[in-house]
């Protein structure tokens, strides 16, 4: 039974007009409204409303009953970003008699997508949230968690708090590629996944007056996009900075050479060093 949009409509009155140390509980009752809504009411995650509702003092925008497209927005300055692809899934799927015209092909893909949001129920990638899906392609970001006060307060620690979350990020991609496997073995296929993955500052925020999206833009999430696009099946492709990164985090990178970037011309790339054989007991086990 779907709540009705009053229901939605107060709670996020009351949230918005309470005093800041009030507003956890107006979300949980927001969150428990939707959670009894099948679909979810207006599309709204329930991560993307607790942002909405606990991000601190919020601006006139987010209040305006006419400006609903500008419901929330931050900058972050360092965030990694993850583009997971299943490229030979678009050569699987097919629409015939035998599968239904594609329904048994969209029950993989749904049972792969699933597979990869259980890892995010895991504490060791908690600070891992699942942004969206775009066909077979799972984007994913860390350091979207960060609290205010958190910023520029001890430069060391947060410098060392935004590696770890690309070490993480890192992880959490070989999971992946752990659980595609396991899939791969029940059901007779042989699908590969290419990652590509980059860091830096993005916005992120909630678009739109009718089924509000939360999404993040900027430079870091088109490069990562592309370093997802010009991978290669079975790798991780990072770009440099990101490399030096993982190295001072004990991962070995291997040097890709310069490859062409749409919209970047030529940029040196490298490939993650991860034994793959190993990675495929990390979601089974």
């Amino acid at each position: 039974m779907r709540v009705p949009v009053v229901v939605i409509a107060v709670c996020i009155h009351s949230s918005l007009q309470a005093p800041h140390h009030q507003h956890k509980s107006a979300v949980e009752c927001l969150a428990s409204a939707m959670l009894l809504s099948r679909p979810p009411v207006c599309g709204l995650s329930v991560v993307a409303v607790a942002r909405v509702c606990c991000s601190g003092p919020l601006t006139r925008a987010t209040v305006s009953p006419v400006s609903l497209q500008d419901l929330y927005y931050k900058s972050y300055d360092c965030v990694c970003v993850m583009f997971a692809s299943v490229p030979d899934f678009k050569e699987f799927y097919t629409e015939c008699d035998i599968n239904k015209e594609g329904l048994e092909c969209l029950r993989l893909l749904n049972e792969i997508i699933a597979d990869f949001d259980e890892l995010l129920s895991k504490p060791k990638f908690s600070g891992v949230e699942k942004i969206k899906t775009i066909g077979s392609t799972y984007m994913a970001a860390a350091g979207l968690s960060v609290t205010a006060g958190q910023d520029n307060n001890q430069p060391a620690q947060d410098r060392e708090r935004q590696h770890t979350q690309i070490g993480n990020m890192v992880e959490f991609a070989i999971a992946l590629v752990g659980k595609l496997d396991g899939i791969n073995r029940h059901s007779f296929n042989s699908f590969r996944l290419r990652v590509g993955i980059n860091y830096g500052p993005v916005i992120a925020g909630v678009i739109g007056a009718r089924k509000p999206q939360y999404d993040i833009w900027g430079n870091t999430v088109n490069v990562s996009s592309r370093m997802e696009s010009t991978g290669e099946l079975g790798k991780i492709q990072v770009t440099e900075e990101t490399s030096n990164v993982l190295q001072k985090l004990g991962y070995s990178c291997e040097c890709r050479g310069m490859i062409k970037v749409k919209g970047k011309g030529e940029l040196r790339t490298f490939f993650v060093c991860t034994d793959m054989s190993k990675s495929q007991g990390i979601a089974l086990s």
